[in-house]
């Protein structure tokens, strides 16, 4: 029998003495883009089934993030990344800034459901490419490049599909990094912002919602840095 995970609920039957010694073990392929670029980028393991060459390159790509957007990449995609990392003897950071869509998708709306494949369907129209657990099968058993060259594919749509679900998340989260050179500009993407909303906070405080003009983006400021942008923007 086959499984993808032990650690899943589902197999916390199976002992980990099951696992067949010598079979092929760790991650595929990796795809990812940087954004605004159009191209998304990949690596694979190749014919020799070895991933310490391609995590090597990988993880120096995600040292040089300053955000890494993904879906439930905190819980599965990091881990497994840094599980490979810590076996194979590769440095690696103990923390990345990241954006998981899966949190946010569950913490700001009301879905029917947060998988990555149906929010594609649902918001953007858009689908996952169809795949088998024959795929992982014939990659890891008959070192298949058709095979392989599928799953990239697959691997990559993924991204795509990614970013356009976290496009259309943007207005409705808050920033976690920023681009902007002033805090009046869009932290998403250096835009101007307008003032939407004025709150007084529990302490008496005023803070603005601004709203970007560009991108449709906000994020909230205290007036006093809102001020003091206002006058050097006017100096």
């Amino acid at each position: 029998m086959w499984v993808f995970d032990l650690n899943s609920k589902s197999n916390a039957h199976i002992s980990h003495k099951n696992i067949i010694a010598g079979y092929p073990q760790g991650i595929i392929c990796v795809c990812w883009k940087w954004a605004h670029e159009k191209s998304v980028r990949a690596l694979d393991w190749g014919q020799r089934q070895n991933d310490r060459p391609m995590l090597k390159k990988f993880i120096a790509e995600m040292d040089r993030a300053d955000e890494i957007v993904m879906q439930n990449g905190d819980r599965f995609d990091v881990p497994w990344i840094r599980g490979r990392a810590i076996y194979h003897g590769l440095p690696m950071a103990p923390s990345y800034v990241t954006n998981d869509t899966l949190k946010k998708s569950r913490q700001k709306f009301r879905f029917p459901s947060h998988r990555l494949d149906y929010m594609g369907n649902y918001l953007i129209g858009e689908d996952k490419l169809p795949t088998t657990f024959g795929l992982w099968k014939s990659i890891m058993e008959e070192k298949c490049e058709k095979s392989l060259r599928r799953m990239v594919r697959y691997c990559k749509q993924d991204v795509r599909l990614l970013e356009s679900i976290f496009n259309r998340f943007r207005p409705y989260i808050e920033p976690i990094t920023s681009i902007a050179s002033f805090p009046r500009d869009c932290p998403e993407c250096g835009g101007r912002c307008t003032k939407h909303q004025t709150r007084r906070r529990a302490k008496g405080s005023i803070a603005y919602s601004l709203i970007c003009t560009s991108c449709g983006c906000s994020h909230t400021i205290t007036k006093a840095a809102y001020d003091k942008n206002k006058r050097f923007a006017t100096a």
